[in-house]
């Protein structure tokens, strides 16, 4: 549903502050709101499958936040991957190798834990960066509340997109904040010291961001991170799995 059209600001305000009311710890929810409802065109609302007027519209909207507050790394379960291995990569690499079918095996399992890895990170990242910035004055936008926004000022200055790294980012994320103020943030990058690949880390430059914004000293680091995702996945190894 596209809410730019035939939709007063006014309208929308008059049916989330009839609804809001029902949500527990709704603070962020309207501040997160008030964001919205500031950008040019209503554009930082999200595209929400399925027809209906603004009034279920601001009902799915609701249900976004009300679902991303109950989702937690530390009670989330991975779930199988839905699509079966290949079996002619499977036989590239076998041959490749000279591997036994038993080898081959343990191969899938490990590549299935780092893709489920991998997708676990995606929240590990966010909620590292949520714990950290909200003291700053930041809104965690989880759930897809703003269009191709992660975090946002609370006075709605200040927009952040984050990625895990410079390559992450697909062609419609890209296009959405093309010649808008979302400021985009990677975590890892690449360099290169007498002709090895290393990590480079970017984390001086969120850093930088934040501390420019909130006049506080923020200080995060990938030290800080990996400790964050050591207590987290302690606790929850279930967040990935091998099937």
């Amino acid at each position: 549903m596209d809410l730019s059209s035939g939709v007063s600001v006014a309208m929308l305000k008059a049916y989330f502050d009839s609804k809001v009311k029902v949500v527990n710890d709704n603070a962020d929810l309207i501040a997160i709101f008030g964001v919205a409802v500031k950008s040019a065109g209503l554009s930082l609302f999200p595209s929400i499958m399925g027809e209906g007027d603004y009034r279920a519209y601001i009902d799915k909207w609701i249900l976004l936040y009300v679902r991303a507050k109950e989702r937690s790394s530390l009670t989330h379960t991975a779930s199988p991957k839905g699509s079966v291995s290949d079996p002619s990569v499977i036989r590239i690499v076998k041959t490749a190798k000279k591997l036994m079918d038993t080898e081959v095996a343990k191969l899938l399992v490990a590549h299935n834990l780092f893709m489920s890895a991998e997708n676990a990170q995606g929240y590990l990242l966010e909620e590292y960066i949520a714990s950290a910035i909200a003291a700053h004055g930041f809104l965690y936008c989880s759930g897809n509340l703003l269009r191709a926004v992660d975090f946002a000022s609370r006075d709605g200055s200040l927009l952040l997109q984050i990625k895990n790294k410079s390559n992450t980012e697909n062609s419609s994320s890209s296009y959405i904040r093309k010649n808008t103020d979302i400021r985009k943030w990677y975590r890892l990058g690449t360099k290169t010291k007498a002709g090895e690949k290393l990590p480079d880390y970017k984390w001086d430059k969120l850093n930088a961001v934040v501390t420019e914004y909130s006049g506080k000293p923020c200080t995060m680091s990938e030290e800080g991170y990996l400790a964050f995702i050591q207590n987290v996945v302690s606790q929850n190894p279930n967040i990935i799995t091998e099937a």
